[in-house]
């Protein structure tokens, strides 16, 4: 009977959850506010955009994302040597959506497809639109990068 006793001590303590400790610090998921200068820069970039987060790389880079007009924007920003400029702005879009001379490029380009997946990149320094597309099951990185300015679209060199 002892021996019983003993395993029903056992089971009970081993199915009991583990007590709180204090000593941890609580876990947030709460996203920290972006700070008032890097704030300024994307809404000049874009304004009426709600911010909702941002981050740092801790090296001179901070990512932003927001909303405007039902689309989700994330801004890549550089600085704060000289001041925080946005270097991009990125939004996934419809193949549809994307420009007549990008699609008609990407169809009779070799080894055209149908992308499963179309990131619109703005690019403010020069005016240009940058996007890229994932191929079905290349999830990883942009199958083929398309430039587009000035009404013409170029299939840019792969990135190294």
């Amino acid at each position: 009977m002892r021996f019983l006793a003993i395993i029903a001590v056992l089971l009970a303590a081993a199915c009991t959850p583990p007590a709180e400790n204090s000593e941890l610090p609580p876990v947030t998921t709460e996203a920290l506010p972006v700070p008032p200068d890097i704030a300024a820069v994307v809404s000049a970039a874009m304004p009426g955009v709600a911010i909702t987060s941002g981050a740092t790389d801790g090296a001179g880079e901070y990512e932003v994302t927001g909303t405007l007009n039902g689309h989700e924007y994330e801004f890549d920003l550089m600085g704060p040597d000289g001041g925080w400029r946005v270097v991009e702005i990125q939004r996934d879009i419809p193949w549809a959506d994307a420009p007549a001379p990008v699609r008609d490029l990407v169809a009779t380009a070799p080894n055209g497809f149908l992308p499963e997946r179309v990131i619109e990149s703005r690019q403010p320094a020069d005016g240009s639109v940058v996007y890229e597309l994932f191929a079905p099951g290349a999830a990883e990185a942009p199958t083929i990068e398309v430039r587009f300015m000035d009404g013409e679209a170029a299939i840019m060199p792969p990135a190294h």
